[in-house]
């Protein structure tokens, strides 16, 4: 079943530092209006259609000077990686190729009612829309310019997750709770689009996307590929070898050279238990010269003198995942409270478009 794709984002007039480069208004600008130096990524490049307002490099002067009057929280002028412009991407879940006749009137249809309802979302502040033919799938980019409150202030008051985390801290809630206050409304903002757009096109809310675990799962699914491939690994080495030496390992092992055989198996099954990459080589030169006793040094077989292998256990486990992401206030037998946080789950870290952070808050 296809799902929504639905993506907000709040952009200044230079790139934070947790963000590329081009995540600049600008630069995001010009990518939507198709201007020369900005398709890079585009093998044959379109000019867009403009939906909705003015086209997009003809709102950069409205952004840069509401930029120039905003003010923070304590009267000075906001920094200039402060959110001045919100950058919507809803993309149709039928690549560009795939579209037939049918197909085609239903995404115009599906382009107007996500149009209004965004105009419904952000009203005047939705300030350009463009529609873009020329990636994989057909997608629609809407600009969004906030307006000043009456203390010179940008007011955030339509974004969802920014408006949500307001109303927690005015209720005294505390960093963390504020943050859970902005998921819920990014949540919630999804959840709204799928009742009055997807829901009409048979689109999910929710789609494939890659699984979060808890910790100790990861380190259980960790061992496992290791074992796995270290198995592959290791049978197909053997393979080789003892076709090649099948005599020699027959006849002229001594039962002392065997106990060592067995005892290197024996340190590769403790290493991929510790959730270390096996030793594979050390077994396999012992193979390939069994005349070389192969006794362990002092250290053992698992010594390493160029550091590759620090002893790092399961409890001490020091890689990073691209798919997991751990949180050092919530234990790994703690369960959420909302089972949906392990969508959105990003280590409870601030949110690096908070407003708050970029008026030097804390």
């Amino acid at each position: 079943m296809a799902s929504q794709f639905l993506h907000l984002s709040g952009v200044g007039l230079t790139a934070s530092h947790r963000h590329p480069a081009w995540h600049n208004v600008g630069d995001i600008l010009a990518e939507a209006a198709r201007a020369p130096g900005s398709t890079g990524h585009i093998t044959r490049p379109r000019m867009p259609l403009l939906l909705h307002g003015l086209p997009p490099q003809e709102i950069e002067a409205s952004v840069r000077t509401l930029a120039d009057q905003a003010v923070d929280a304590k009267g000075r002028r906001i920094r200039r990686d402060a959110i001045v412009m919100y950058s919507i991407v809803a993309s149709y879940p039928v690549k560009c190729s795939d579209l037939s006749a049918a197909d085609r009137a239903e995404y115009l249809s599906w382009r107007q009612a996500t149009l209004d309802w965004l105009n419904r979302c952000f009203g005047e502040q939705m300030m350009s829309a463009v529609e873009h033919l020329d990636e994989s799938h057909p997608h629609i980019h809407v600009f969004v310019v906030p307006n000043l409150t009456g203390s010179g202030q940008i007011d955030h008051s339509r974004h969802p997750g920014y408006a949500a985390r307001m109303i927690a801290r005015s209720n005294s809630a505390n960093r963390k709770e504020a943050e859970r206050g902005y998921r819920a409304g990014m949540r919630d903002f999804q959840d709204a689009y799928e009742r009055n757009v997807s829901s009409q096109f048979g689109h999910a809310r929710i789609g494939p996307r890659r699984r979060r675990l808890r910790r100790d799962a990861v380190l259980a699914r960790r061992s496992a590929a290791l074992a796995a491939g270290a198995l592959a690994e290791l049978t197909h080495r053997l393979s080789d070898t003892l076709s090649r030496f099948e005599t020699v390992l027959a006849a002229d092992l001594e039962p002392a050279q065997l106990k060592l055989l067995a005892f290197a198996c024996q340190e590769i099954e403790e290493q991929l238990q510790a959730g270390r990459p096996p030793d594979i080589a050390r077994l396999e030169a012992f193979l390939v010269h069994p005349d070389n006793d192969g006794a362990p040094s002092d250290t053992g077989w698992d010594e390493d003198p160029h550091g590759e292998n620090d002893d790092i256990g399961p409890d001490e486990f020091a890689v990073e995942y691209d798919d997991v992401q751990f949180d050092e206030d919530i234990g790994a037998d703690e369960e959420f409270e909302d089972q949906r946080d392990l969508d959105e789950f990003a280590a409870d870290a601030v949110d690096p478009d908070d407003p708050a952070l970029e008026s030097g808050e804390q």
